[in-house]
């Protein structure tokens, strides 16, 4: 039921100041004095820019220009008409999706109430308070206040009053975006009629059994008010109907659907859904509530065992089928809550999966996500790893009423998400153990505050609600130290923060921020199971940082230094410079730079925890996105263009791939090799085994072929297969040689073969998979700074819908760029050998030429 409200005003007081009582009374209509209309929902920052009484945030250093925001009262009043067609038996809700913690509503100069979250829904019975015509709703908003004497005892970086309020903990500012706190009312208002028995969180549709011809699912729905002998629940489901009685409080049943359309990540299938449509009856046959769902047919399992290297695996399998989760990290879509459109969550999500990635990790300090996340990641196939709203801090679970609030919140939060496919794993916070374990290191094993929520109150909410999925204590967790490498999930921070791993528990925490300490092939001795967080800064597009920085850019210089967040993520950079590439002139030395060590880092890490399945299972890049325009990890810059970096990653993550690796970085039990000496591994994520010919080879950078095999290769499903030594004499290279030649790999062809019969792949259906061969590549021998480039003589053509691209040399990190912001590259930051032709397709909103495009070649 819509909300009947023609305008919403807006005012600013100073804190505490009280209004006038007959701006509480309904009125003729009229604008109240000092008073702004304004449309809602928005973000309460957005609507201040458009009235022109603060500039963009985004531009310039113009965030702090904001700060006066959170020392104000907030008030918003509308006039909202009794709805017309309500039943006798039904209730009027008013709910307040998304508002800051602390708000306080009022109805016809009644105080409803205060809502302690933004996290969750305010809700209040309003049946009673509507008056027929106009009725007046005041809505107060209070400053942000100062630190409580108890946030002052709990540790928290950027801001201790974040850790008592429940609300996205990155507004305070993060490593990658800037402090923007007051959203206001950032989520839809609404008027929701049902009866007095209502369903409590929807119904839940839980999968307990598939079978090749049939799958049981458990229908589960929490009724809530004064309910009758002959309640009834009727449901209809993929052709039948079916009505599961009320008792105490709860309807259950089972449903079979017959020969199921399973759900599935894209990489694997097809993600089917269906649809269940509820209704609530009381005795008579009025309708008290109606709840309508999709959902997927789908089991996910979280597998513990012990593995070949003395730990224990960290594997999720769908329907019975192992994965390896290659993904990323996702952060909120808009620093200002609130301001991301539906298409931007659409497009972003699109680009993930066009990146061969199939989980993407809702990080701990952002938020639930809007709906049509998980709708977009149902319909795509994408899997979620799902963190409840902790991060980075410690929180007082020796409070009762924060965790009562925390209770609430997650049963919602669980509530609402349950019946999303899409949503593989709950995920108690991010690092909070991670980081009590080196805070507390001379006592290890000592609980500390907000230990009792990730390790009491949440999983026994999950258990209790959504019993079917995996609920996992913290990012990283596992072993001694929650960040270890041979059991649990893990966080690879020694690449760019330079920490240095492996620890104890009863270790302080080191570090290395030395060139040799963060440099990429670190990645290499990385033995985790299943790595949740590892990146590297890389520009964005300099066309992008110049729109929102009017007066000059230039490298380290003050406009530049505003768009990292990260403390001295300049300095940091500059170490990986100093080891891969040497230090850049100027800023667009810095943007090529950044890129190529952003994209071969991220190369060389995906390469290496696919390399090690199923040993490793998991690789989920920090970040997917950027929710500003500044310069961070992210792999997608804000204004949604790919930088080269997500191009190395998709490539990294093809299903299939034959890789070469240094020798004696696969397995911390290989035996020494050899300098310089490279062996052969090809991965395959699907269940199906793969047998075909590859050609290896190593040539100079002029195109003469120095050394060549072809082999016959097999490919076992889910895993990848150890192929033997490169044999290709790179181990009697010189450092002359090394600087002029690289490493190749050609799939020349081949089939699918059998899947393994000790899976539970008799679900699983080969046709609804395209046949993908394995990718190949190319590998270098020295790092970039060392390197002796020749001219490629590369030419560029215009076709129909893009570029043919043909090198007569080595073209090295190919990088398509344009001054238009429309213009899209299928393909970005590629290597191109001697006399390689490629052809990369070229989008666009209006028609494009030749010389809008600029080709750049490293050299």
């Amino acid at each position: 039921m819509k909300l009947q409200i023609t305008q919403w005003w807006m005012q600013d007081v100073s804190p505490g100041t009280e209004l006038p009582e007959p701006v509480f009374q309904p009125g003729d209509g009229s604008v109240p004095a000092r008073w702004t209309p304004v449309e809602l929902p928005a973000n309460l920052i957005h609507l201040l820019v458009q009235q022109g009484r603060l500039p963009d945030p985004y531009v310039d250093a113009n965030t702090e220009a904001a700060r006066w925001t959170e020392e104000r009262d907030w008030w918003f009043a509308a006039d909202v008409a009794r709805p017309e067609g309500v039943a006798p038996w039904q209730r009027l809700i008013l709910r307040f999706q998304g508002v800051e913690p602390g708000t306080r509503v009022w109805l016809n100069g009644r105080l409803l109430g205060e809502h302690p979250s933004a996290l969750r829904p305010a809700e209040w019975d309003v049946t009673d308070h509507l008056q027929p015509g106009r009725n007046r709703l005041v809505v107060r908003i209070p400053a942000l206040g100062e630190l409580p004497a108890k946030a002052r005892t709990l540790w928290a970086p950027y801001d201790q009053r974040r850790v008592l309020r429940r609300e996205p903990q990155m507004r305070y500012g993060w490593d990658w975006g800037p402090r923007l706190v007051m959203a206001g009312i950032w989520r839809p208002v609404e008027l929701v009629a049902r009866g007095a028995v209502h369903l409590d969180g929807g119904v839940a549709v839980r999968t307990v059994q598939i079978r090749p011809d049939a799958a049981s699912l458990e229908l589960v729905a929490q009724v809530a008010g004064p309910v009758t002998p002959g309640t009834r629940l009727r449901v209809r489901l993929d052709g039948q109907e079916r009505v599961l009685p009320v008792h105490a409080g709860i309807a259950r049943g089972m449903v079979e659907v017959a020969h199921p359309r399973l759900w599935w990540t894209h990489d694997l299938g097809r993600p089917e859904l269906y649809t269940l449509e509820a209704v609530l009856e009381s005795p008579e046959g009025h309708e008290l509530d109606r709840y309508t769902t999709r959902f997927g047919i789908r089991q996910v399992h979280l597998v513990q065992a012990p593995d070949g290297e003395g730990g224990l695996s960290f594997r999720l399998f769908l329907n019975g089928v192992p994965l390896f989760a290659r993904g990323a990290n996702w952060i909120p879509a808009e620093s200002m809550l609130g301001a991301a459109p539906p298409e931007r969550y659409r497009r972003l999500l699109t680009l993930a999966r066009e990146g061969n990635m199939n989980m993407i990790r809702v990080w701990g300090g952002g938020m639930y996500e809007d709906p049509v996340f998980y709708e977009t990641c149902d319909e795509l196939g994408l899997l979620v790893w799902q963190d409840f709203i902790f991060a980075c801090a410690e929180y007082p679970d020796d409070d009762p009423a924060f965790v009562r609030e925390v209770e609430a919140e997650a049963a919602w939060a669980v509530k609402r998400l349950r019946n999303h496919p899409s949503i593989a794993l709950w995920c108690g916070n991010n690092e909070n153990d991670w980081i009590a374990s080196q805070n507390t290191w001379e006592e290890p094993g000592r609980a500390f505050p907000g230990y009792r929520i990730y390790h009491q109150v949440l999983p026994a909410v999950c258990a209790a609600l959504d019993p079917t999925r995996p609920y996992w204590p913290s990012s990283p967790y596992g072993g001694d130290d929650p960040n270890a490498d041979e059991m649990g999930n893990k966080h690879n921070w020694q690449v760019w923060h330079g920490g240095v791993y492996p620890r104890r528990s009863h270790e302080p925490p080191r570090h290395d921020p030395s060139p040799e300490g963060v440099n990429f092939r670190r990645y290499q001795e990385d033995w985790g199971r299943f790595v949740t967080e590892f990146g590297i800064h890389g520009s964005p597009r300099l066309s992008l940082l110049r729109r929102y920085v009017t007066g000059p850019l230039t490298y380290n210089g003050e406009a530049f230094l505003n768009r990292i967040k990260d403390p001295n993520g300049n300095v940091k950079i500059e170490q990986l410079f100093a080891y891969h590439t040497g230090q850049p002139r100027d800023i667009e030395a810095y943007e090529e730079l950044s890129t190529l060590v952003q994209a071969e880092g991220m190369r060389v890490a995906c390469e290496h925890y696919r390399a090690r399945e199923p040993l490793c299972s998991g690789a989920l890049v920090w970040q997917l996105n950027d929710c500003w325009p500044g310069i961070s990890w992210s792999l997608i810059d804000y204004g949604l263009h790919p930088k080269p970096a997500y191009y190395a990653v998709r490539r990294a993550f093809e299903p299939r791939a034959v890789f070469l690796a240094p020798a004696g970085t696969l397995s911390p039990f290989d035996p020494p090799a050899p300098p310089g000496t490279y062996e052969l591994v090809g991965v395959n994520s699907l269940p199906r085994a793969w047998k075909g010919r590859i050609e290896v080879g190593r040539m100079d950078f002029t195109g003469r072929v120095l050394a060549r095999r072809e082999l016959e290769v097999e490919l076992a499903p889910s895993q990848a297969t150890r192929l033997g030594p490169a044999g290709l004499g790179e181990e009697g290279l010189t450092p002359a040689q090394r600087r002029s030649q690289l490493l190749y790999v050609r799939v020349l062809g081949g089939e699918e073969g059998g899947r393994s019969p000790g899976w539970a792949t008799r679900l699983w259906d080969p046709g609804a998979v395209p046949a993908r061969p394995p990718v190949g590549g190319v590998w270098l021998l020295a790092e970039e700074k060392e390197l002796v480039l020749p001219d490629p003589e590369l030419t560029v053509e215009r076709r129909e819908d893009g570029l043919r691209l043909r090198a007569r040399h080595f073209a090295h990190f190919v990088r398509l760029t344009s001054d238009r912001d429309d213009l899209r590259f299928a393909d970005n930051g590629f290597d191109l050998l001697p006399g390689e032709e490629r052809f990369i397709t070229v989008t666009s909103e209006a028609p494009w030429e030749l010389e809008e495009v600029q080709v750049k070649v490293r050299r």
